[in-house]
C-alpha cells in the first residue's frame, strides 16, 4: 500500500471540500519481534520502488557521462547539468530531505528496515535542540514549508529551502520493545502530546504460530506482467510545472453521502466519553480514510480515464481504516498495560471477565477485585485504568435512585455486539451489497487487474498483516486486537448533557490520582 502511494506521490489529491484536500501520503510502522518476518515482506513490498530508483539512477549516470563528454568538446555549447531524480531515500538529515524534495516535487519515500534508526537521527546534529519531529509532522499535511539556515551556500547566499507542496511517505519496522522511540516517551500523555504517533498507521500482526511459510509458491508470470503494467500506468501521472498535483479528484454523489455518514459517526466517537489520547488517533484516521480512498481509486483506474471517487472505493477505504484502528487500539492497550501494579492488573482482569457490562466502584469493592478493599486505593487504580484507556468512566442516571459513576471495560473482542458502531448503516459500510448483488455473493470485477496486484502482493507488508483478498477483497478483522467501538448516543435530546457528564467523570477520575 505504501509503495502504491509512493508511485502516486504528489500527482493527485482528493478534494473533500473547497478548503480540505488530502494526498496519498502514508506514515506506517510495522511492529514485530525479531524473526517475525518483517524484513522479507518489507523488501518484497517495496521492490517496485527500488526498481524505479534503479531506472532513474541509470538514466542520470548516462546523462552525466554525456554531459562530461560534451563539456570537454571544444567549441561545443555547454549543456545544462543533468538532475538526479529520486523516489526513495534511507537515513537522511532534515536538510538533506528538504534538498531532495526541492528537486523531486513528485515526492519521496523514506523507508527504513528498522524505523528506530530513522527516529534516532532526529536532532542528531543539533544536540537534541532541532525540529526534525516538527518537520515530519508538518510534511504529513503536505502544506507549504520553509527552512532557513545561517550558513551560506557555495555561492555565498544564505541556505534556504522553500517547499511549496512537499510530499513524503514513511515506512519502517520496529520492535515492540523499541516502540517508545516512535512515541518519544514512555508516558502515555507525553506520547500523544504532539500527535506524531497518531500520524502513523500501526500494524502489529499476530504471530504465525506453528505454520511455516510455503516456499513452493510461485507467482504466475502473466500476473506479474499485469502488475508491471499497473505500475507503469501509475508512474505516468505527473505534477504541474511548479510541482503541484495535476489531478484533483472529488467524491461522486453516492460517495459524498457515505462520507457524510462516516464523518458523523467519527464526530460522535471523538466527542464521546473516550480517553483524550484516543481522540487524536481517531482524528488522524479521518484523513487516512480519504487518503486510502484516493489510493484505491487511482489504482483501480490506472490506464483508464480517471473520474470521481466512487462509493465502493470509499467503503473499501473505510474497511482499511477499521483494520488500522483495531491495530492502533491493540498496540496502545498492550503497551499501556505494561507497568501496572499487581492490584491494578487484578482489577483489570476482573473487569475483563465481566465483559462490557458497566460496574460501579461499590460492586468492584464487594468483589474484592485484585485483592483491593480500600476505597481510596481502588479509586486511584480506576483513575489509572481510565487514563491508560482500558476503562471508560461515565455517569449513568437512575430514575429511582441517584446517578452513579460506572466503569466499563473497553477492550472487547471485535465481534462483540456492544462494539458494533451505530454511526453508519451496515448497508453504507458494505461496498458491494445491493439487491442484485446480495451479501453472500459479493463480486467486484476490477477495471484494472487489481486482483492480480492482490495475488502478487501475497508476501507484501499489507498481505503479511492479515488482509485477506489483498486490495480487491475485504479486510479480515484482527483476531486478537480489540475493535474499539464506542456506542452511539441515540437521538439528540440530552446528548450534550450526557457527554459533558461523562467527560466530567473522566477528568474527575484523572484528578484523583
Amino acid at each position: 500500500m505504501v509503495a502504491i502511494a509512493t508511485a502516486i506521490g504528489n500527482t493527485s489529491r482528493v478534494a473533500i471540500s473547497p478548503t480540505w484536500q488530502e494526498s496519498a501520503s502514508l506514515y506506517m510502522a510495522l511492529i514485530g519481534s525479531p524473526g517475525s518476518g518483517k524484513s522479507p515482506a518489507f523488501r518484497w513490498g517495496l521492490r517496485p520502488i527500488h526498481d524505479r530508483q534503479a531506472v532513474w539512477e541509470q538514466a542520470f549516470l548516462a546523462a552525466r557521462a554525456q554531459y562530461t563528454q560534451d563539456a570537454r568538446s571544444e567549441g561545443a555549447d555547454l549543456p545544462s547539468k543533468p538532475v538526479r531524480h529520486d523516489v526513495w531515500v534511507g537515513d537522511s538529515t532534515m536538510e538533506a530531505v528538504a534538498a531532495l524534495l526541492q528537486r523531486n516535487p513528485r515526492g519521496l519515500l523514506i523507508a527504513n528496515d528498522e524505523l528506530g534508526g530513522f527516529l534516532k537521527n532526529f536532532n542528531a546534529y543539533r544536540n537534541g535542540r532541532g525540529a526534525d519531529r516538527e518537520f515530519y509532522d508538518a510534511l504529513w499535511t503536505n502544506g507549504a514549508h520553509k527552512i532557513d539556515r545561517k550558513q551560506a551556500d557555495a555561492e555565498g547566499f544564505p541556505v534556504s529551502y522553500w517547499l511549496p507542496c512537499p510530499w513524503i511517505s514513511v515506512i519502517g519496522g520496529i520492535q515492540p520493545a523499541a516502540l517508545a522511540q516512535l512515541a518519544g516517551s514512555t508516558h502515555h500523555e507525553a506520547v500523544h502530546a504532539d500527535g506524531t504517533v497518531d500520524r502513523f498507521l500501526l500494524i502489529w500482526p499476530d504471530g504465525g504460530g506453528d505454520r511455516l511459510p510455503d516456499a513452493s509458491i510461485v507467482i504466475d508470470p502473466a500476473i506479474e506482467a499485469q502488475v508491471a503494467a499497473c505500475w507503469e500506468h501509475l508512474w505516468e501521472f505527473e505534477t504541474t510545472a511548479d510541482g503541484r498535483p495535476a489531478t484533483i479528484l472529488q467524491f461522486d454523489a453516492e460517495a459524498q453521502a457515505l462520507w457524510t455518514e462516516l464523518e458523523q459517526a467519527s464526530f460522535r466517537a471523538r466527542h464521546g466519553p473516550i480517553p483524550d489520547w484516543w481522540g487524536g488517533v481517531l482524528a488522524k484516521l479521518r484523513s487516512y480514510r480519504a487518503r486510502l480512498a484516493l489510493i484505491l481509486h487511482v489504482l483501480t483506474q490506472a490506464g483508464r480515464p480517471i473520474g470521481p471517487i466512487s462509493r465502493n472505493d470509499l467503503a473499501r477505504a473505510n474497511q482499511l481504516v477499521q483494520y488500522f484502528e483495531a491495530h492502533a487500539w491493540k498496540t496502545w492497550q498492550m503497551l499501556y498495560a505494561e507497568g501496572l501494579s499487581k492490584h491494578a492488573s487484578g482489577v483489570l482482569d476482573w473487569m475483563r471477565r465481566r465483559g462490557t457490562t458497566g460496574v460501579t466502584l461499590r460492586e468492584i469493592r464487594r468483589a474484592e477485585a485484585g485483592g483491593v478493599r480500600d476505597r481510596g486505593q481502588l479509586e486511584r487504580i480506576l483513575a489509572e485504568l481510565v487514563r491508560r484507556g482500558w476503562v471508560r468512566a461515565e455517569i449513568r442516571a437512575n430514575p429511582r435512585t441517584r446517578s452513579s459513576q460506572v466503569f466499563t471495560f473497553l477492550g472487547t473482542p471485535p465481534d462483540s455486539p456492544q462494539n458494533r458502531s451505530n454511526g453508519a448503516s451496515d448497508k453504507a459500510l458494505d461496498p458491494v451489497q445491493s439487491p442484485d448483488n446480495p451479501p453472500d455473493n459479493r463480486q467486484v470485477p476490477p477495471p484494472c487487474p487489481v486482483s492480480a496486484v492482490a495475488d502478487a502482493t501475497a508476501g507484501s507488508p499489507v498481505a503479511a498483516t492479515g488482509l485477506s483478498g489483498g486490495l480487491s477483497g475485504h479486510p479480515k478483522s484482527v483476531d486478537t486486537a480489540p475493535r474499539h467501538r464506542f456506542e452511539s448516543i441515540p437521538g439528540l435530546s440530552g446528548e450534550a448533557k450526557r457527554i459533558a457528564e461523562a467527560k466530567a467523570a473522566y477528568r474527575q477520575a484523572k484528578g484523583r490520582e
